[in-house]
Order: structure tokens, then sequence, then C-alpha cells
């Protein structure tokens, strides 16, 4: 009986030693159904007073550009002052200004840990070649760089 429960224990202790993988920050989503997912990400005030989160892969580099931080949707295209942009390894940028379309919402501001997460779909073009749709994307806990931290 001593021999099964140490057993059982011993059990249960292998089975707890799981690694846990920790997401926080996170920026990720699909582009035309592939998975994009950062290995960093970070928001930074522009001099305008504008912000842009972005995440970057070995590969490509997504920004997103709002005019604030604040909780709020921030649509995206046209002659916004807000824009969603994918640079791919051959350099080419993809942009939602003027022809694209799409929106960023900021779901919670944390301006005490200078941290914001929200989720974002977007269409963004080169103009006359080719067209990109991304969506399901998610940021989650992304840290301001420079500036207060606190939108306009």
């Amino acid at each position: 009986m001593k021999n099964l429960l140490i057993l059982a224990f011993a059990a249960v202790l292998l089975y707890s030693c799981e690694e846990i993988e920790t997401n926080s920050p996170a920026f990720q989503g699909s582009i035309d159904n592939v998975t994009f997912k950062a290995t960093d990400s970070r928001v930074i005030q522009n001099d305008d007073g504008s912000y842009s989160i972005q995440g970057v892969t070995i590969n490509e580099t997504m920004t997103l550009k709002i005019s604030s931080t604040n909780v709020g949707t921030y649509i995206v295209g046209g002659t916004s002052g807000n824009y969603a942009t994918l640079e791919n390894s051959l350099g080419i940028i993809y942009n939602t200004n003027p022809e694209g379309s799409g929106e960023i919402v900021i779901t919670n501001s944390d301006a005490s840990f200078n941290t914001i997460s929200g989720n974002f779909n977007f269409t963004a073009m080169v103009s006359g070649v080719d067209t990109i749709r991304v969506h399901n994307g998610v940021f989650f806990e992304v840290r301001y760089f420079g500036g207060s931290g606190v939108g306009d």
C-alpha cells in the first residue's frame, strides 16, 4: 500500500511539471488564413501624439496607427488618420489607406502598467497589385514606450 501511495504521488508530481507558456504581451492574427504571431510587440507614441502598435516577426512587421490609446473603436482606411500596414520580407508594404478598410478596437488601456489590449481586422492593399485580409487580430498587454502612455 505504501509503494502504491508513493507511486501515485510521483505520478501527480510528474504530471504537474508541465511547462506553462506565458503570452504577455501578445500580438497575433491571421493574414489570409496564415498565422502571424509576433516575436516582439510594443506601443510607441509618435511625435504627432498618435500611437503605433507594432508586432514584429523575423519576416514581417505589422503596424496599427491610432490617434489615441483610449478604449474605443478606431476605423482605418480611406483618408482616416488611423491606418494599418503590413511590411513583408520583400519590403512590400500593404496599407489600408487610401483603398483598404477595417477597425482597431482598444478594449483595455491600463495607464498604471502602461499597457493596452484589443483586437483588429483589416483589408490592406498594394494599389493595383495585391490585397491581403487580416482577421482575428489581437494584442494583449502590449507596453507603451515614449510619451506618457495616456491617450488624447
